[in-house]
């Protein structure tokens, strides 16, 4: 488990906001996001997508 997501779970209380779990970032490239599995995404998330 990368660190990013252990301080997620230790650090962020959850209990008055819907749970999500985290994506820990591993690269990116342009508008794409890669996880540490190797899975892509599309960052909408810029303000600029």
């Amino acid at each position: 488990m990368s660190n990013t997501i252990q301080k997620y779970k230790d650090y962020v209380m959850t209990g008055f906001m819907k749970s999500v779990a985290p994506i820990a970032i591993e690269r990116a490239s342009g508008c794409s996001v890669w996880d540490e599995a190797g899975r892509e995404y599309l960052d909408c998330f810029s303000g600029i997508s």
